[in-house]
């Protein structure tokens, strides 16, 4: 779909103007972009008489039949009539006359366009579309219930359309189908009606469109507004333009006493460099002809009504000598016959007023009711090299009327005397020239210096132009056809320009060339020159009085250079260029400066640091092989002179300088030398003597700051702790790597004191035994349950754990468990029993003799009667005598066992 810039009825008409001085500033820098051109100001001539336009009536054609409309097709330049009783006529480029098209003898046409006779579209009143492509007729729907009638039809052609045979390039052109609803339309090669929203605006309603204007320069359209208060005219219309692929809104004020629109034409091209207050608008009512220059709201411009009183059916712009002038006019057809401006409505930058603007009427037509016209026009350019419609490279020498009384052909003719004698300004040149006189320009060149002079005319434009040079009068002839030269040769140069469609031969201004002699330059250096790392050389040239002198390093000017000498002191690629006359320079020879580079020698140690007695062996890497001079304290040392690799052996600041065949040199930094000493190192035995098995010594070295240590056990801390019997010693190596190892400390473990494991003894408490604990005699103390002494055995009378420890001449101890238990059972004698029945201790039982199957008990009385007796391991008495219970009160009780010594006697109580 179209891009539309101003697209809606009410957008300020400063956003045109925003748009049009976009398009003047980009074609303009378009149209006067030549690489680096130098383009003085230039006019393009503002002549005192204005050309002439002449129109001369041609042929008639259908005479006696009102022609209500006449179309061009420019595929095949086909001019098509329609009759105001439907019928349509066609002449092709070939034939003498016109025809009756056979596909629409049946069919009351009412509007008809295309694109040539093999693809071409009639409406019939009220809403019939008919296509007639490559012979076939098909009549196509149209998608709008909503539409009743078709208002008229017209291709729209792609301007950016190469003359090619390709379709591809066909794909924007399209027919644009006007109804009283929206813009409709068909792509060209296809067959499918769409809506077609010229004003890609959904908040405007447009309706009821009519054409207004059609061909190969432009569409027009009126459309009607929902919305009519645009710049608060009371309207319901407007224009809008179709250029190309772009849409542009007309700020024409549609009064209510002017009239619906019949014609209209908004000369703004945004191919023009021109401003916004060049443009006019004009448009045709059934009152007249009306003008305005385009402006905004304020009716600051005035219209004007150069046609009055009559119908103006149709208008169009008319171009002469668009190569270099592009000098427009316009026609006007009307009721009352066909108007014409004889001078230009533009004539170069000058622009006519609005007031200016005056019409003429053909003579010979004045009484003729023309409907409509269409301008025929010839294409000089290349197929492929330009637009289809482009008036630089066209000639318009036909145009078709349509009146009342058949086709009418006119020739339109230019008067160009007035510009036969004028002298073209036109031309461009990429330096300005030294004098400007009387359209003689004059360049005063130096040396092999050369101007371009450039005609201004574009590939496209030779086919209307033909262009011829000459050289102080004489042609040129290897020049003819050439847009651009390059002059160098001392002469008088111009240019002749025929404008084949016009007629009219044209001249340039004169290009006079000047030369005067290189100067002289004096560069005697070789091609390469080396110089040491902060070295320099002066470079210098011949000093001449009015020289002008340039420095450059690697092709890059060096600033505030411009003496004739110059002092060099970075590698590169130097050289002068000298000037005897301005803008001009000759370059000198080029020489090379190279710095030689000398890396930094380095000298390095074969080991890291050195100690007391060894020998250091210092070296450089000299893979270029360079001089060496070795120094010790700021003294060479000339032993080593030569020397890639020294021996030293005493502490000092040692430095090498390298030095290559040329001389230049480069010293190492410092090599600071020093013999360290090595460390002092002894052992400490904590505690000093032997030790008991089982205990540890700490040994230990001095604490030296950064010193690594290694025992001979493996361990690498400055102290360690050992268990074992043994000699003992450790390295301490020093931060600068220089290693001692201490003298053996040995250490003795004594052996462990190993007692026997006595067995478990018996002991009988109850009977009173006694029994001996003996210990290894040899100790020198034993210590009996914390009882410390010299003996090794204990008499003990009752059962329980002994701890023995005994302890040697060293100190070193030993412990062992004694385990004496009772080896007979106690006997337990309750002392008192209550035998009164109550289930509680109603017996008194011995407990402790259940084993012994002889003991016997026997009790007596206070008074030593015997009452009771029992032999047995369960002996027991229930406190009777004789079957009869004994009285409560102490009695007396004799145990005999096996596992006493003696009887057990005591007392014991009865309760009752």
């Amino acid at each position: 779909m179209e891009q539309i810039f101003n697209c809606h009825l009410v957008f300020i008409v400063n956003e045109i103007f925003k748009e049009l001085n976009y398009f003047s500033a980009r074609t303009s820098m378009l149209r006067s972009t030549y690489f680096l051109l130098i383009i003085l100001p230039v006019l393009l001539w503002i002549p005192s008489v204005h050309a002439q336009l002449s129109l001369r009536i041609g042929e008639s054609f259908l005479q006696g039949r009102a022609i209500k409309k006449v179309t061009i097709t420019y595929d095949d330049h086909t001019v098509w009539a329609l009759t105001s009783d439907g019928k349509v006529y066609y002449k092709s480029t070939t034939a003498a006359d016109f025809s009756l098209y056979p596909q629409t003898i049946n069919e009351m046409v009412d509007d008809l366009s295309g694109y040539g006779e093999q693809e071409i579209y009639f409406s019939v009143k009220p809403k019939k579309l008919i296509q007639v492509k490559n012979g076939v007729k098909t009549i196509l729907p149209l998608i709008d219930p909503e539409i009743t009638t078709i208002n008229g039809i017209t291709v729209m052609l792609d301007g950016m359309k190469q003359l090619q045979t390709s379709q591809a390039h066909f794909a924007m052109d399209r027919l644009a189908i006007a109804t009283n609803k929206y813009l409709y339309m068909v792509l060209r090669d296809e067959n499918n009606i769409t809506q077609y929203d010229i004003y890609n605006q959904p908040n405007f309603d447009v309706k009821g469109f009519n054409i207004t204007k059609s061909g190969i320069k432009g569409v027009e359209f009126r459309g009607n507004f929902s919305i009519n208060d645009r710049c608060g005219w009371p309207t319901g219309q407007s224009i809008a333009q179709q250029i190309r692929q772009a849409v542009y809104v007309a700020g024409v004020p549609q009064h209510a006493t002017y009239g619906d629109i019949n014609c209209s034409l908004f000369n703004y091209d945004p191919g023009d460099p021109i401003s916004v207050n060049d443009i006019y608008q004009y448009w045709g009512t059934n009152s007249g002809l009306y003008i305005r220059s385009w402006g905004n709201c304020d009716n600051s411009f005035p219209i004007r009504n150069p046609i009055n009183n009559q119908s103006v059916n149709a208008i169009e712009e008319l171009h002469f000598l668009a190569a270099v002038s592009e000098l427009k006019f316009v026609i006007a057809a009307s009721d009352n016959g066909l108007y014409y401006t004889k001078a230009p409505v533009r004539d170069g930058v000058k622009q006519t007023d609005v007031d200016d603007i005056g019409f003429t009427r053909l003579s010979g037509l004045s009484e003729n009711v023309i409907k409509n016209f269409a301008i025929d026009y010839k294409n000089y350019a290349a197929p492929g090299t330009r637009p289809l419609y482009d008036p630089a490279s066209i000639c318009e020498k036909e145009i078709w009327l349509a009146t009342e009384d058949g086709i009418r052909k006119i020739y339109p003719e230019l008067d160009g005397t007035t510009y036969q004698e004028r002298i073209l300004t036109t031309f461009r040149y990429n330096r300005a020239p030294d004098t400007d006189l009387n359209n003689e320009l004059t360049f005063n060149l130096c040396g092999n210096e050369s101007v371009e002079i450039n005609s201004n005319l574009t590939i496209g434009m030779m086919g209307t132009v033909l262009i011829q040079w000459t050289k102080d009068g004489i042609e040129i002839p290897q020049w003819t056809g050439q847009r651009t030269v390059e002059l160098s040769e001392e002469g008088s140069y111009r240019a002749e320009l025929f404008m084949q469609c016009e007629g009219i031969r044209m001249r340039s201004q004169t290009f006079t060339i000047e030369a005067q002699a290189l100067p002289q330059i004096t560069f005697n250096y070789p091609v390469e020159i080396e110089l040491c790392e902060g070295g320099s050389k002066e470079l210098s040239t011949v000093e001449q009085a009015g020289y002008v002198y340039k420095w450059f390093k690697d092709d890059t000017e060096i600033q505030n250079a411009t003496d004739h000498n110059f002092t060099a002191d970075a590698q590169g690629s130097y050289h002068v260029e000298v000037s005897n006359c301005a803008g001009n320079f000759i370059a000198s020879n080029k020489v090379n400066i190279r710095i030689e580079i000398i890396q930094t020698p380095v000298i390095a140690g074969n080991k890291p640091s050195y100690c007391f007695g060894e020998t250091a062996s210092l070296r450089i890497d000299n893979t270029l092989i360079y001089k060496t001079h070795w120094y010790k304290n700021g003294v060479e040392i000339m032993a080593f002179l030569n020397k890639d690799e020294i021996i030293a052996t005493e502490d000092g600041s040692y430095e090498v300088m390298v030095e290559n065949a040329n001389g230049c040199h480069k010293s190492s930094t410092l090599y600071n030398l020093q013999m360290h000493p090595f460390p002092v190192v002894s052992v400490t035995k904590n505690p000093a003597n032997s030790l008991c098995y089982g205990a540890s010594a700490s040994l230990s070295t001095q604490i030296i700051a950064g010193a690594q240590y290694k025992w001979n056990t493996g361990a690498t801390t400055s102290s360690i702790t050992v268990t074992e019997s043994g000699d003992y010693f450790v390295e301490v190596t020093s931060e600068f790597g220089c290693a001692t190892t201490s003298d053996q400390v040995s250490l003795s473990i004594n052996d462990q004191i190993i007692l026997p494991q006595p067995l478990q003894s018996k002991i009988c408490t109850i009977s009173g035994d006694q029994l001996i604990l003996r210990a290894e005699p040899g100790y020198l103390y034993y210590t009996w349950n914390g009882s410390k002494g010299s003996d090794n055995t204990l008499t003990i009378s009752k059962s329980g754990d002994y701890q023995l420890t005994v302890e040697d001449q060293n100190g070193c101890q030993a412990k062992v468990l004694y385990k004496v238990i009772p080896w007979c059972k106690e006997i337990s004698i309750p002392n008192a029993f209550s035998p009164n029945g109550d289930g509680a201790n109603d017996v008194w039982l011995v407990a402790g003799l259940e084993d012994d199957t002889k003991a016997s008990i026997t009790i007596y009385n206070r008074y030593g009667v015997l009452i009771f007796q029992s032999q047995g391991s369960k002996p027991s008495w229930d406190g009777r005598y004789r079957g009869a219970d004994v009285q409560s009160g102490v009695y007396y009780y004799v145990i005999q066992s096996s596992s006493t010594a003696k009887p057990l006697k005591g007392s014991l109580t009865v309760l009752r």
